[in-house]
């Protein structure tokens, strides 16, 4: 009743006039700030227009649509979910929150679950030269997320409501006003919460963000903000195949860790300046702090840690302190970016050695009618020594619609304190992207190799040791496409993502998927419509990737044979009415038995229903 009443509300609500916010003079931030910059090319993966219109729990549920990247997805509703990019693991795909580093300074990742899609401006992603040199500790992969942003003349608020099978059940709420032309102020909470499918699948994830904004003139902005985490999570393991015949049936399955858990409790504040002299000349500054706690309880179910494995029977607590400084300048034909990297953290010492880390960067691009070349450099300190990375590249334009890019890049990942006594990984690459489209056509392909060199695995499925394979047997071929068409009011594209190992790199998990989503619309005045979409997607596992919980490595299991699987197709029913927008979907419709990682099932048929609408949008 709740819902329906506050949806007869909003439908009610007379629209905000245009001129509104003119009238008031609201100052807008300038547009780079929590940006990566203008000077370098990112694609835009993904708006808050389109995230509004898709079914999701979390950030993953939208991510896993990108035909670049290859989702670490467990199943379960808001689970420690990652994304690999081509045979680079999640560890080396840098995630940034408002153009600064976001990760956990001893597991050295974060899940993007953590993150509330509703409060998305744009996710940009660089890859190659630009992500090695412009990410923190990027082995050749950037996603940056960008805070979404608001000019709301009276308050704005935003609610969102999530029911699903398994127990899940989820909301989000925040309230937006510009009480000042020049002041600002954003408030909300987020909460998902699931049963799980299978035992100690359950997960609790719910966050509270806080954003204070300032914008003195049209070319300055200083925003400060707080986003406390706290993430609980049991970690089964996935489904022990070894005593579960059919690792898919929900009442005899066995999970291979039925009492480990684990929780994270983590403060995010940054402080983060933009100064915007005109289109040629930006800075940017962010100060950050990161307070996390973690605690794990997995009993006596775990092989004794062999040596050098670091596993604390009660968890840790870590602290830490960045300054970032930015600035880019573009004269034609010339542009320039550059800046300087600071970190401190503190660690338990029996996890590792903290201190101080930094890094010099800087990336210079010449364009010229229709082409450029760009190439940088970074330089980067940390406890272990110093390395250096770096790459360049080419683009050029193909006719008026579409263009081509070439880039070689050298990344290096340092090692994680979780994985104590493991060498940094190395990544060298050599890819290439081609986007053409006119009219209702878009069509996108990119590949290349990349070859990693000390590459991380699982020294086994029962072992939380992680170790190296030889340098020799690392080398993939990475092939991703899409294909969209638009007509009228119908839609439909096709998206294909391959990992393909050489020969001889039995240690690392080839892949093949694609996936084709078809589209229908309809328009109904200037503010409702109504959408059907059904999604079917193929996947081949060359050599399942078993993925270990708490130190988050794969282990490629040669003993199995590859696998063809389908998602038993996704049927989508969406609508806008007014400022309302009503998602259902029907998830595996057939009740075919698949997954992403082995071997944790994703859902079987099932319904999940979210609902989003707004108060005096702008």
């Amino acid at each position: 009743m709740l819902l329906i009443a506050a949806l007869v509300v909003t439908l009610a609500e007379p629209a905000l006039r245009a001129d509104t916010l003119k009238e008031l003079h609201i100052l807008a931030p300038p547009s780079s700030h929590g940006s990566l910059g203008g000077v370098i090319q990112w694609d835009t993966l993904l708006t808050k227009q389109q995230i509004v219109r898709l079914p999701f729990s979390g950030l993953s549920d939208c991510l896993s649509r990108l035909p670049q990247y290859l989702p670490v997805h467990f199943g379960e509703t808001a689970a420690w979910h990652q994304l690999r990019f081509g045979a680079i693991p999640p560890r080396g795909v840098a995630l940034e929150l408002g153009a600064r580093p976001w990760s956990d300074p001893v597991v050295g990742l974060i899940s993007p679950e953590l993150y509330p899609p509703e409060f998305v401006e744009r996710i940009e992603a660089v890859w190659g030269s630009r992500a090695v040199v412009l990410g923190w500790n990027s082995a050749g992969a950037l996603l940056n997320i960008v805070p979404v942003r608001w000019r709301a003349g009276r308050p704005y608020s935003r609610l969102w409501y999530l029911n699903a099978a398994y127990g899940t059940g989820g909301s989000d709420g925040g309230l937006s006003w510009n009480f000042h032309p020049r002041w600002g102020v954003h408030l909300g909470y987020r909460r998902v919460a699931s049963g799980g499918r299978f035992p100690n699948g359950w997960a609790n994830l719910w966050n509270v963000r806080s954003v204070l904004q300032w914008t003195p003139t049209p070319k300055l902005t200083v925003t400060l903000s707080e986003l406390f985490t706290s993430w609980n999570g049991g970690l089964n393991g996935g489904i022990d195949v070894a005593r579960t015949p059919q690792w898919w049936d929900e009442l005899t399955a066995q999970v291979r860790f039925p009492q480990l858990n684990e929780r994270l409790s983590r403060h995010d504040a940054t402080v983060a300046m933009t100064f915007q002299q005109d289109s040629a000349t930006t800075l940017n500054a962010q100060l950050w702090g990161v307070r996390a706690w973690w605690e794990q309880q997995h009993r006596e179910e775990f092989q004794p840690p062999e040596a050098g494995t670091v596993l604390p029977a009660s968890g840790w607590s870590t602290l830490q302190m960045g300054l970032r400084l930015r600035g880019e300048h573009a004269a034609a034909p010339f542009a320039l970016l550059a800046g300087v990297d600071l970190l401190w953290e503190r660690i338990p010492k029996e996890l590792a050695e903290g201190g101080w880390k930094g890094a010099l960067y800087g990336l210079l691009r010449y364009a010229t009618r229709g082409w450029e070349v760009y190439g940088g450099m970074r330089l980067l300190r940390h406890v272990g020594g110093t390395v250096v990375v770096g790459g360049g590249g080419a683009r050029i334009a193909l006719g008026e619609h579409g263009w081509g890019m070439l880039d070689m890049a050298r990344g290096v990942r340092i090692a994680a304190p979780l994985e104590q006594g493991i060498a940094s990984e190395e990544v060298r690459m050599l890819l290439g992207q081609v986007q053409w489209g006119h009219g209702g056509i878009w069509l996108e392909g990119g590949g290349g190799i990349q070859r990693l060199l000390n590459a991380v695995i699982a020294s086994s499925g029962t072992s939380l040791q992680p170790s190296q394979i030889p340098s020799n047997a690392t080398t993939v071929l990475l092939l991703w496409s899409r294909t969209r068409w638009s007509v009228h009011n119908y839609s439909a594209e096709l998206a294909v993502t391959g990992v393909l190992p050489f020969e001889g790199a039995q240690n690392l998990a080839g892949s093949l998927r694609s996936f084709l989503t078809v589209e229908r619309r309809w328009e109904f005045g200037q503010a409702s419509q109504l959408w059907v979409s059904l999604t079917w997607e193929l996947l081949h596992h060359a050599r399942p990737l078993q993925w270990l919980p708490v130190v988050w490595v794969g282990v490629v299991r040669n003993d199995m044979d590859p696998v063809w699987q389908h998602t038993g197709g996704e049927l989508l029913v969406g609508a806008r009415l007014g400022q309302a927008f009503v998602r259902l979907w029907l998830r595996n419709i057939l009740g075919v038995a698949w997954y992403r990682v082995a071997w944790y099932p994703q859902p079987g048929r099932s319904l999940l229903f979210t609902l989003s609408w707004a108060f005096w949008e702008d």
